[in-house]
C-alpha cells in the first residue's frame, strides 16, 4: 500500500500549493485543472 500512501501526500501537496497560489493571486482556479494530471485532484478543485 506504499504506492497508495505515496499517491495520497502527493495529491495533498499540490493541493496545498494550489491553494496558496490561487490565495496570492499568482494562478487563477481554472489554470490549476490544465496542471493536474490526478483526476481525483482535478475533482477537489473543480
Amino acid at each position: 500500500m506504499m504506492h497508495g500512501k505515496a499517491d495520497e501526500l502527493r495529491r495533498r501537496d499540490f493541493l496545498r500549493t494550489a491553494v496558496a497560489a490561487v490565495a496570492a493571486g499568482a494562478v487563477a482556479p481554472s489554470e490549476l485543472l490544465a496542471m493536474e494530471p490526478d483526476s481525483r485532484a482535478r475533482a477537489e478543485l473543480a
